[in-house]
């Protein structure tokens, strides 16, 4: 998962889902560490989950804007080591 997505989320968003997905802690005591209704725990992660899902769609379909270019380390004459070239 990318971190950025989950560091996107608003604060609410981003503990409700830390505390239900990451740490796994149930709905109901979820609600009652926060002190708030479950069906707000419930929207807050909905709403988490569709925004992580669309910020990692959205890098999938867009091509890299500077892809790096694999180069070979030419003094072996083959191809042992991969070396990508971030100039």
């Amino acid at each position: 998962m990318e971190i950025a997505a989950v560091l996107g989320l608003e604060p609410f968003e981003r503990f409700v889902y830390a505390m239900t997905v990451l740490e796994r802690y149930s709905d109901q005591e979820c609600s009652f560490l926060l002190g708030c209704a479950r069906r707000d725990v419930l929207a807050a992660r909905s709403r988490a989950l569709q925004q992580i899902g669309s910020v990692i769609e959205l890098q999938r379909q867009q091509p890299l804007a500077n892809p790096k270019k694999p180069i070979f380390d030419k003094r072996c004459g083959s191809a042992l080591e991969l070396v990508f070239d971030d100039v």
